[in-house]
């Protein structure tokens, strides 16, 4: 904003600019949905009061939407260097090389398992979405399906929840850090893995 200041609202008022440069550093769909998530919610507050200080702060993130929205796949850096990436290391339909790429965001997740398949060439059995927000059933089966010798899965999109205490090194080849987490700690937890 002009004024130089967040116009950030509420409680955590000091945190929630983090939380958005957090979002954006790891894809533009992860910031599109945590700003769509803080306009619903202070559409509730606009509501009850027209004219609060929440105004602000929804008008600068109805900016950053339309920003987020002009972005599209083909001027997403990191997914061009992703791609290329996997193309050099020999992930493809006809190799058995197998990777798992971590992301802190399950909306990267599930835009990297939307986007990336069609530009390697890959079929839907060939990628698989691992994250905290599933089942605990549907986890293990991934987990189990991802190590087999004999296993389609060529590609394991995982959030930070496969980086403690899951082995997913008897069949894989590669690890990529889509994002990079703000602690160490959860950089080596991941490369354990």
């Amino acid at each position: 904003p002009r004024s130089g200041q967040a116009p950030t609202s509420g409680r955590g008022r000091s945190l929630f600019p983090w939380t958005l440069f957090k979002a954006a550093l790891s894809s533009h769909k992860a910031l599109d949905q945590t700003v769509k998530a803080r306009r619903k919610t202070l559409a509730k507050a606009l509501e009850v009061d027209p004219a609060s200080e929440k105004k602000a702060e929804d008008e600068a993130l109805a900016r950053l939407e339309q920003a987020c929205e002009a972005i599209d796949d083909s001027s997403a850096s990191k997914l061009t260097t992703l791609v290329s990436e996997l193309k050099a290391i020999g992930v493809g339909a006809r190799s058995d090389t197998r990777v798992v790429i971590f992301s802190e965001r399950i909306a990267t997740l599930d835009w990297l398992a939307e986007t990336v398949p069609a530009a390697l060439k890959l079929k839907p059995k060939n990628i698989s979405v691992l994250h905290g927000g599933m089942a605990d059933v549907k986890q293990m089966d991934v987990i189990e399906e991802f190590g087999l010798a004999d296993s389609p899965i060529r590609i394991l999109f995982t959030g930070d929840m496969a980086s403690e205490g899951v082995n997913l090194h008897r069949q894989c080849h590669h690890l990529i850090h889509f994002d990079l987490p703000w602690s160490l700690i959860t950089i080596e937890q991941r490369n354990g893995r």
